[in-house]
């Protein structure tokens, strides 16, 4: 059941197939650990998925499972790899972005026809999380033809739905854009100008998604993201 809701709630935030390789909950010590989890590509690309994740713990309160709203105390990922390819004027970062619901998951419009069907799904309040270990490939053209390999700094996330629980699918798309925030700092004065443009469109969806911190988000963003632009400017 874990494995599924993982599944849909990834692939609709993101509008890609989210596949998990599997799951294991321990009861007795209220842990899950998910492992193989993995992201795929937009269509068009060279490789088969953008994401993949080495593996991921998370704890909870076992008290909170049968509730509505679930109550996370920690969630851990380490080993993320990122693909980040450049086509043409676009890259998968760009297209997924595009391409990804807008606004939060849980207001899209309503059918008018069978109201009934829709069912609720659980809700999260996540205290601590925590992206270590993550590596991009950055597949672009510079100079040479040589791609950019990047180590991402460590990323940590608190009182994540304090305000208002979130779906698992606002969870994914939070932690998704935070790794792409995270790959505009790394690689300043190393990514093209497409790339960096549909990261700065990732961000701006930080606001849509609500939440703690969002608009400080944006802001801190821009300023990298505008950083960056600028070091491609033709020189005189």
């Amino acid at each position: 059941m874990i494995k599924v809701g993982v599944e849909k709630g990834g692939s609709a935030a993101l509008g890609v197939p989210v596949k998990v390789g599997s799951v294991h909950l321990s009861v007795l010590r209220g842990m899950v650990t998910i492992d193989g989890l993995q992201v795929a590509n937009p269509p068009g690309y060279k490789n088969e998925y953008l994401l993949e994740l080495g593996s991921g713990k998370v704890e909870v309160s076992l008290g909170s499972l049968l509730k509505d709203t679930i109550h996370v105390r920690e969630i851990s990922l380490d080993g993320t790899k990122l693909a980040i390819e450049q086509k043409g004027l676009s890259s998968n970062i760009k297209d997924l972005l595009n391409a990804m619901p807008k606004g939060k998951p849980e207001e899209a419009p309503k059918p008018e026809a069978k109201p009934a069907e829709k069912t609720p799904g659980k809700k999260l309040v996540v205290d601590k999380l925590e992206i270590t270990n993550t590596e991009a490939k950055l597949a672009v053209v510079i100079g040479g033809g040589a791609g950019v390999n990047l180590k991402i700094a460590p990323i940590k996330m608190e009182n994540l739905g304090a305000d208002r629980p979130m779906s698992i699918a606002e969870l994914t798309s939070k932690i998704f854009l935070a790794l792409i925030q995270g790959v505009a700092q790394q690689g300043a004065g190393l990514l093209p100008d497409d790339v960096v443009s549909g990261m700065k469109g990732g961000l701006n969806k930080i606001t849509e998604l609500g939440g703690e911190g969002g608009k400080k988000a944006v802001e801190e963003g821009s300023k990298v993201i505008e950083g960056i632009k600028g070091l491609f400017k033709p020189k005189k």
